[in-house]
């Protein structure tokens, strides 16, 4: 079995983060009720990585995504396990 990765570039993002009044020096992530301290990271749905970071402005959440395979190739099948931590949870080329 041969695994190839072409890929185009994936998305990043920054935004400016929730804050819980009991946990004022974290990110709060009001969907799974819970605080992330700065620097650390988590997996959300469809293999997006987050990360709590501080800025001039208080607190702001990046992310990173998957890059976008390109069309599908012929005799390659389009991979994904979502159950992997990111980046092994983006999908690939099985050929």
């Amino acid at each position: 079995m041969v695994l190839m990765a072409r890929q185009c570039q994936a998305a990043t993002g920054l935004g400016q983060a929730t804050v819980h009044p009991d946990h004022s020096d974290k990110c709060w992530v009001e969907k799974q009720q819970k605080a992330y301290a700065i620097g650390e990271k988590w997996m959300g749905e469809y293999c997006i990585e987050y990360t709590c970071q501080k800025s001039s402005t208080g607190l702001a959440l990046s992310w990173n995504t998957c890059p976008k395979l390109s069309t599908q190739r012929a005799g390659c099948t389009i991979m994904q396990d979502l159950t992997l931590d990111y980046p092994k949870c983006c999908p690939r080329y099985v050929c």
